[in-house]
């Protein structure tokens, strides 16, 4: 029979370091991105654990890198695409001329 304090993985809460966490991020997943999102979910589902046990939070440590912006390529014909999306769909083409024009492009009246 198990005890209380038997751990199935060999590693205990008290013994989980910024490190070994890092390690297990790189390891599970590819992009930065994803790293993001299963440490802020690791952190929510360990966190309270950790500090009932007195043990120091070893998210606080972790900062990983951000990922390097992408700029989306321009639309030259903006006329164009919203055409061809008309003739797609008129209910997504009055979606489209709705966000752009009254949300993207307010200041452009012409």
């Amino acid at each position: 029979m198990p005890k209380e304090n038997d751990c199935k993985w060999g590693l205990l809460l008290k013994d989980l370091s910024s490190n070994i966490i890092m390690d297990f991020l790189v390891f599970t997943t590819d992009s930065e991105t994803s790293r993001r999102s299963l440490l802020v979910n690791l952190s929510a589902l360990i966190r309270d654990e950790i500090l009932n046990t007195g043990g120091i939070n070893p998210f606080l440590r972790l900062r990983l890198p951000k990922s390097a912006q992408r700029m989306h390529f321009k639309i030259d014909s903006v006329y164009e695409v919203l055409g061809d999306i008309g003739r797609f769909d008129k209910r997504l083409w009055v979606c489209c001329i709705m966000t752009y024009g009254l949300l993207l492009r307010p200041h452009r009246l012409t």
